[in-house]
């Protein structure tokens, strides 16, 4: 198996404008008429809802994408300067033990 393993604690990607347009579409979908279309058809309207959508009506969407990455980047950064303090413990152990083997 090539693909590596994937990291549970590892936030997942940002979404885009669209991706929280769907979710609201489908959710929407879901309490107006059940789940009576396929994926497939589902996603053929809400392109053609998102394609005629108003900038004024993206903007909620966009707004809502924008906080999602700030929110992605903030747990990015936490991540980021973990591994950094985690690999300078351990290059520190490392020369504490090269010290004892001395």
């Amino acid at each position: 198996m090539d693909r590596e393993a994937k990291d549970s604690k590892k936030p997942k990607g940002q979404m885009s404008a669209y991706a929280f347009f769907m979710q609201a579409t489908r959710e929407e979908q879901k309490k107006n008429h059940g789940e009576f279309l396929s994926f497939s058809e589902l996603s053929m309207q809400a392109f053609k809802k998102w394609k005629n959508l108003s900038d004024e009506n993206r903007k909620i969407y966009k707004e809502m994408a924008r906080k999602d990455s700030e929110k992605h980047q903030a747990k990015m950064r936490k991540i980021d300067i973990a591994i950094e303090n985690y690999d300078k413990t351990d290059e520190k152990d490392e020369d504490d033990e090269e010290e004892d083997t001395d």
